[in-house]
């Protein structure tokens, strides 16, 4: 599985640093008018809310900052922060963060989930999944 997440990254960068001009104003236009769209329904707005909330990341304004963001954003700098974000080390704490909580949900589960050896950040560490 981790293979095909670095695969898809690195096709995804090649992709990006690809793109025309022409070509990064569409996905940006197209992105800009995805985080204007309001929610349909009350349902909608909430799980928005409760993502960020889940994900230990609470900025209820976050779409109003992308779209400041996104007026100025160039390929340059997106592939930028493409590389800061997927950087190798980072790609490692991401999955450990995302095997954590499935270690989590098991638990309140009630699901036994057997040891793992997890590499963090360039150190191999153990914990176990009880």
């Amino acid at each position: 599985m981790q293979k095909n997440v670095e695969k898809f990254l690195k096709d995804m960068r090649k992709k990006v640093k690809g793109l025309s001009k022409k070509e990064f104003e569409i996905y940006r236009e197209s992105l800009k008018i995805k985080l204007i769209r309001q929610p349909q329904d009350l349902e909608q707005e909430s799980e928005r809310f409760w993502y960020q909330i889940n994900c230990d990341v609470v900025r209820f304004d976050k779409r109003e900052q992308c779209l400041n963001l996104l007026d100025t954003l160039n390929k340059k700098e997106l592939l930028a922060c493409f590389d800061m974000t997927f950087k190798e080390e980072r790609v490692h704490q991401q999955k450990f963060i995302s095997e954590r909580r499935a270690h989590d949900i098991s638990n309140r589960m009630g699901q036994k989930v057997p040891e793992q050896n997890i590499v963090f950040g360039g150190a191999q560490s153990k914990w176990l999944k009880d």
